[in-house]
């Protein structure tokens, strides 16, 4: 066999394969007599290897002892959060209130066996729970010998074992990790995702994870699949970081499907805070996957849980303000964020109307500094949290202008406050955020609050552009704007070159991330779509004024991960966007020969 002379086949710690099973993604098993593998040998197949194992990237020292000291300030949180037997803070103790006694995970398929009437379930969803399943669940995911366990000093991620671990209990399953490897996922979790959106008080969801691992949380089905909820947020931040295996992505559909057998019995349940924020988890995991429909009614059902909760009426005068109403402020304006944007992308009005609002927007400067995101170096930060609030209250506005013009006494009168909402949509991009560079972003920020920037970055993209194609559409649009149809509506009005400067800069924030990573890219399938229609528009109407070599090279990869997005979704309505984009790309290539022709 011929084989390249410096990818000789020698004992090394690095596991080769030749060129036909690496395409074949299978399993090389080289015979040294032979210098062959089986596979290849049954073919009668050359057996070469071509590639090149390229070596890996040592990461920066100082960028390790960023990550380290974040990791150390988060590790203190959690022990001063959980120091003391019984003291508990007033928020704490009223949050820990809304814990609903349900089943915990070994009980579940006896409340399977309950008849679903509504008269049959106590309105506290309290459950029975025999004897002999107390306290069997954390003996099972806890290493040590004792059963109470305690935050360990350090959690060093070198040594623990994140994969679940299934413990049946009759037909019924509960998986979860060991304790370190829980109480580490849980860490990932509150810095790179609860931070930048705040769905839960830290001190709470700490003091949850170590009464489920503690037997203090037996009884309690809530607390079991707010910590599910966690773990599958956790491993999907992990399978869009250089960190992410496959696994992470099959954990994620593990505690999700666990997760939603529970959603019969919460139906049965008095609204709660925790309640609310296992809806929204789950909506969040929803709409990082290749089915996200169902995540607009998770988020639906949680904003009118959060008004049953009296979340967005006045207070009565004198009227004393109870302790946990932050945290109810931050899961709605969660919510409602993500239902004006997932509204608009869909071209439907958002479930609560933007003139009914009691909620005040979250603080520029929280005094725990939820919500905003920091510079790895340096003193730069800026509240995301607050300015996503803000631009849903403009997306909100949109969708009712365009869907409702009825409520206008005249055409004039809609186009005055289509204007000022684009004049209140510029005046919130003067943000200093967004005057930072593409290479700035990413050697100022981590990677996982990239993943912030991109989605804001992308509800500000479609948000911009639905404000200039909708009002050139007519007085109401008969198709979705982010279809097929309804881009090439709006190409053949000419509203593509004014979204031009902003769909050129999401592509190049898009592309700091890796192209295959395709959760991050479900949540800006519009915005991918539109930019990609946008720039591939702008070359063939524009090409005398632009470097339409360079736009179409950056397009290219756009291009190909929109063709990962389309072959995950299997929508037929995206097969058309696909079939769309690939004329476009075609006639833009023909542009670029003629332009670069013209040149010479």
């Amino acid at each position: 066999m011929s084989a390249i002379p410096d990818q000789s086949r020698k004992a090394t710690n690095t596991v080769q394969a030749c060129d036909n099973c690496r395409r074949k993604k299978r399993k090389c098993d080289i015979n040294p007599e032979t210098d062959r593998c089986t596979a290849c040998e049954k073919t009668d197949s050359p057996c070469r290897i071509t590639h090149v194992t390229k070596p890996r990237e040592k990461r920066k020292r100082k960028h390790m002892d960023t990550l380290e000291t974040r990791l150390r300030s988060l590790e203190d949180l959690i022990k001063s959060s959980v120091a003391g037997p019984k003291s508990t803070s007033p928020t704490q103790g009223q949050e820990q209130s809304d814990i609903v006694t349900s089943a915990d995970p070994s009980s579940l398929e006896a409340t399977n066996s309950t008849s679903w009437d509504a008269d049959s379930v106590p309105a506290d969803g309290t459950f029975a729970t025999t004897s002999s399943q107390s306290h069997d669940i954390p003996q099972y995911w806890n290493n040590d010998e004792n059963q109470s366990f305690r935050m360990p000093s350090i959690l060093d991620a070198t040594d623990i074992d994140l994969r679940p671990q299934v413990r049946m209990k009759g037909a019924r399953k509960c998986s979860m990790p060991p304790a370190q490897g829980g109480l580490f996922l849980l860490q990932e979790f509150l810095v790179d995702f609860n931070t930048a959106v705040p769905l839960f008080n830290s001190e709470s969801i700490s003091t949850v994870f170590l009464d489920c691992y503690n037997g203090r949380a037996d009884g309690l089905v809530i607390s079991w699949v707010v910590v599910k909820i966690v773990l599958a947020i956790a491993h999907r931040l992990r399978a869009m970081s250089p960190l992410g295996v496959a696994q992470d992505t099959e954990n994620v559909q593990t505690y999700l499907e666990e997760a939603m057998e529970a959603i019969p019995a919460f139906l049965l349940m008095k609204p709660t805070l925790l309640m609310a924020q296992c809806y929204l988890g789950m909506a969040i995991l929803l709409s990082t996957s290749s089915n996200p429909q169902p995540a607009a009614m998770f988020v639906s059902m949680t904003l009118r849980m959060l008004q049953d909760l009296h979340v967005n009426e006045l207070p009565a005068e004198g009227a004393v303000r109870a302790v946990n109403e932050l945290q109810l402020q931050r899961v709605f304006w969660i919510a409602y964020s993500m239902d004006a944007d997932i509204s608009l992308r869909a071209g439907r009005l958002p479930t609560l109307s933007p003139r009914f609002l009691n909620v005040e927007l979250p603080a520029e400067e929280a005094d725990d500094g939820q919500g905003e995101i920091r510079a790895a170096e340096g003193d730069f930060k800026i509240n995301v949290f607050r300015l996503r609030a803000q631009l849903a209250l403009i997306q909100a506005q949109l969708m009712e202008c365009t869907l409702e013009p009825r409520k206008f006494e005249s055409e004039h009168s809609r186009n005055v406050v289509l204007q000022s909402l684009a004049v209140g949509l510029d005046q919130w991009r003067g943000n200093p955020l967004f005057d930072l560079s593409i290479d700035r972003f990413q050697h100022l920020l981590h990677r996982s609050d990239l993943f912030h920037i991109i989605v804001l970055e992308s509800a500000y993209l479609v948000t911009a552009y639905a404000a200039r194609a909708y009002p050139s559409l007519g007085a109401r649009p008969t198709s979705n704007l982010f279809a097929a149809d309804g881009l090439m509506a709006a190409m053949s009005k000419g509203v593509m070159a004014e979204s031009y400067d902003e769909a050129r800069r999401f592509i190049g924030i898009l592309n700091l991330l890796p192209g295959d990573s395709v959760p991050c890219n479900w949540l800006t399938l519009e915005s991918v779509v539109s930019s990609l229609v946008v720039l591939l528009a702008h070359i063939t109407q524009s090409p005398g004024t632009v470097d339409a070599g360079a736009d179409l090279g950056v397009a290219k990869p756009v291009l190909h991960t929109l063709y990962q997005l389309i072959d995950f979704r299997k929508d037929p309505e995206l097969t058309n966007i696909q079939h769309l984009c690939a004329d476009l790309y075609l006639r833009t290539d023909l542009v670029v020969q003629q332009y670069n022709a013209f040149k010479r």
